[in-house]
Order: structure tokens, then sequence, then C-alpha cells
């Protein structure tokens, strides 16, 4: 149990007699809590009595830190949005080091498979459920929670795919049908999280294990290969010099 003065403290001033590593590590365990319980019971059905108790430390740490409970709140999206950066940043590393709009068809194809296999990764291990369940709850409230989740790394992660998908076809759709296609195929990543006990009971399984997800990686891989194909195939103008399945993902 962490002890503290009592009094609420002003934002951004040091609360007295609390070294800052002691103050950066209530701060640090507060976040992970709510991330929690904001993903469990949404905002209105979190307890910041709750989130602090199981965080060892008293409800004016919140203050202290946040604010309120709607600062805990946002703080708390703004920290998911971070995570969800850095899980995703080896997916993306070489459509953003490079620029995605000038990789050749084959490099975007290579690196559309490597964000997709790493976003299943992430959407459906174990250490990011926590994320995923706040992402989710925050799906349905579609409040500023979301606005933040959104701008700040789902946003941007659709933007990359949108550039990748284009890249990989040669250009030769219009955006607004790459955006479509882009957003499904992200949605089929994530429903595997948000439709997790349909997921487990049609296929009858009792959990998630590695088995079962280097299955929905490789049927995820698959149906990016039959949409890009099917895009170069039947549409004029795209870019075939490198050949239609010239970077397919491995069986």
């Amino acid at each position: 149990m962490v002890t503290s003065n009592s009094q609420s403290v002003p934002p951004g001033k040091l609360a007295p007699n609390k070294p800052a590593d002691e103050l950066h590590e209530v701060r640090r365990r507060l976040l992970e809590v709510a991330m929690v319980q904001f993903g469990q019971a949404g905002f209105r059905g979190a307890s910041t009595r709750a989130i602090a108790g199981e965080a060892g430390t008293i409800m004016s740490s919140i203050t202290y830190h946040f604010g309120s409970k709607h600062g805990l709140y946002l703080a708390t999206a703004r920290h998911v949005s971070c995570l969800l950066q850095t899980w995703m940043i080896s997916a993306f590393a070489s459509a953003t080091s490079t620029g995605s709009t000038q990789l050749k068809p084959p490099a975007a194809r290579r690196t559309l498979h490597r964000a997709l296999e790493r976003a299943a990764e992430v959407f459906n291990g174990e250490e990011t459920t926590a994320a995923s369940r706040f992402m989710v709850m925050q799906q349905a409230d579609a409040g500023e929670g979301f606005d933040l989740l959104h701008d700040q790394a789902v946003g941007p992660m659709i933007d990359i795919i949108v550039s990748l998908l284009l890249a990989a076809v040669g250009h030769c759709i219009a955006e607004d049908e790459a955006r479509v296609i882009s957003v499904a195929l992200f949605g089929q990543v994530l429903a595997f999280r948000l439709s997790r006990a349909s997921v487990l009971r049609a296929n009858r399984w009792s959990e998630l294990g590695p088995g079962h997800l280097a299955m929905i990686k490789r049927v995820i891989a698959n149906n990016l290969d039959a949409i890009l194909d099917q895009i170069v195939e039947q549409r004029s103008g795209c870019d075939t010099s490198h050949g239609v399945g010239a970077s397919r993902a491995l069986p």
C-alpha cells in the first residue's frame, strides 16, 4: 500500500516527501488498473475507488496525477495508444522508413503481410488483452477515448495500410476503394478479438492457443493474397511487371 498525504496536490507539482520514481510508479499502476477497469465497465461503470485500491494507493493520487476521473480516462486512452504504436512499430518499420508510396508492389505486399500478421498477434495475444478490451469498449462508447485511440493509433495504422495496398496493386484503384478494402482487412483481424467468445464457441475451442493463432494468421494472409491478386487480374492500369502473386505469403 502506497501512503501519501491525504490532501490533493495540484497537478504538475510534486507531492510532499515523494521521490519522483515512486510517483512515476504509482502513476503507472493507476494507468494499468484503469485500462482494465475502463475496459470492463466503461467510463461510467468504472469506480475510481476500486482503481485506486487495486493500484495500491489512495484516491487523492488520481487527483494528483490526472486531475479527475475524466482525466484518468483520457490518460488511459493515450496510454493504450502508445502501447499500440509500440507493439505495431516493427510491422510498419519498412513502410515508415522508406515511404509506403515508394515501395515496389512485391515489397509493399510483403510489408502488408507483416503488418496484418503482427496485428493478429497484438490483438489476440494474452499480454494485450486489457488494451484490446479497452479498445472494444471505446468502440461501443464512441466518445473522447475512441477519438484519441483513432487519431493517435488506429487511424494512422489504417492510413499506412491504405498506402501499402495502393502500392501493392500499382495504384490501379481509387483511394476510397482502397480504404474500404483496408478497413475490411484490418477488421478481420479485430473480429477475432471483438467476437472472441463467438470465435471460440464456433470453432469448439476452449481457448485460443498458439496453433489456433497460426491458423488465423494463415487465413488472413491467404485472404490478403486473394484480394490483391483479384485486383491486379481484373483492373486495367495495374503494375503487373512483377507478376501476380510475386510476393505471396508462405503457406
